[in-house]
């Protein structure tokens, strides 16, 4: 299963496409404020739910370094960074 999201950014607006199985399911394109207001109510959800749980949500990269696969050829799901130009 390939679940991944890409993100890319321009002069006006951000772009965040959510893909599940490798097929886009979800496209957002807002503007900078709304989506820097969406991260940050994500994280404060996130940070709620961890001290809830009393757990804490594994990141992509702390996944790979606690499998010790640091390369790019171990394919876990990414987020994929783009700068648009216009």
């Amino acid at each position: 299963m390939l679940n991944k999201f890409s993100v890319g950014i321009a002069e006006t607006d951000v772009l965040l496409v959510l893909r599940r199985n490798g097929k886009p399911q979800i496209v957002l394109n807002a503007s900078h404020m709304t989506v820097k207001a969406l991260a940050i109510q994500l994280n404060e959800i996130i940070k709620e739910f961890e001290q809830q749980t009393n757990s804490t949500i594994l990141t992509f990269d702390k996944i790979r370094q606690s499998i010790g696969k640091t390369d790019d050829s171990y394919r876990l799901p990414t987020c994929q960074l783009t700068c648009l130009r216009f």
